[in-house]
């Protein structure tokens, strides 16, 4: 019970600096320098800290260091998600967290290739050999299932976006028009959670006009106080205009695409998903099928 409460504060403590800093960073100038180094640094400041303790207390480096990226930081998301509902449809927002989960990963890895060098000129072979292959066991345990549902789901988002994407020769391209942020406004969106459960959330929404041309761009802020922070600098955006040809419709695209550039790239990154999605579960059908006809008894 004690080792569980004491992994179970090691894993808590990542969303709650993570949560913390975030909310420090949507008010500090610049506050993407907090979750960039901030969160890296104070991650493994307490992997540091707290190992040797931890280590008396029947913990090892290893599956600490484990614990922290495979369920801490992943918590993180799960934790922000709940605190901005909208953080999947918000490509601001995501823009300053990939990078978070990039030197994350620098960190952490230069972290452990430390500590597996300095364990490495102190352990026999064949007893760190037994070790390395419970731990992978061990890891791959859990990370199994994950990868099969994320596969799943990947297969049926790469395919059905394929399929949703309009031809290039049915837009029509406007050019290039600057968006200023106008308003800000609440609305309520119902969602669907993944035991398919319905729950209505607020989203603020910040509308961008384009002059009195009658084109708009909406962007959901990540806050009421963000959003109405855009409105009043005036915020500006470019955006390319692709109106569908016959139909009153149009999207906006970043500024380097063409109609043509931006349908290639745009069936590109599904083509990917659902490849590598495919790919994955042919393996895993493979792997069974193998695994079955291992274990059935051979006819003499």
């Amino acid at each position: 019970m004690k080792k569980f409460l004491l992994v179970l504060l090691s894993v808590l403590y990542c969303p709650a600096v993570f949560l913390g800093l975030f909310a420090l960073a949507l008010r500090a100038t610049p506050g993407t320098a907090l979750l960039y180094f901030g969160y890296p640094a104070l991650a493994v400041l307490y992997f540091l800290l707290a190992g040797p303790p931890l280590k008396r207390a029947g913990i090892g480096r290893w599956p600490l260091w484990l614990w922290m990226n495979l369920l801490g930081y992943p918590l993180c998301w799960a934790a922000l998600t709940l605190l901005v509902p909208g953080l999947w449809f918000n490509a601001g927002i995501l823009l300053v967290l990939l990078p978070v989960t990039a030197i994350l990963t620098a960190v952490w890895c230069l972290t452990g290739l430390g500590f597996l060098v300095a364990k490495l000129l102190r352990t026999p072979p064949k007893q760190l050999l037994r070790g390395a292959k419970g731990g992978l066991a061990s890891v791959w345990g859990i990370v199994k299932p994950a990868l099969f549902v994320a596969a799943a789901a990947g297969l049926l988002v790469g395919g059905r976006g394929y399929l949703s994407v309009r031809p290039a020769g049915e837009y029509t391209d406007k050019g290039v028009m600057t968006f200023t942020a106008a308003t800000c406004y609440p609305t309520s969106v119902k969602t669907t959670t993944s035991r398919g459960r319905q729950h209505t959330r607020t989203a603020y929404i910040v509308t961008y006009k384009a002059g009195n041309t009658g084109y708009t761009w909406i962007q959901e802020a990540a806050t009421s106080s963000a959003g109405q922070q855009a409105v009043k600098e005036k915020r500006q955006v470019e955006r390319r205009v692709l109106s569908v040809t016959g139909e009153n419709k149009y999207i906006t695209v970043e500024p380097r695409y063409t109609a043509e550039s931006y349908v290639a790239a745009t069936r590109t990154k599904y083509l990917w998903l659902f490849g590598i999605s495919a790919g994955y579960l042919a393996l895993w059908a493979v792997w069974l099928i193998w695994r079955q006809r291992r274990r059935e008894p051979s006819l003499s």
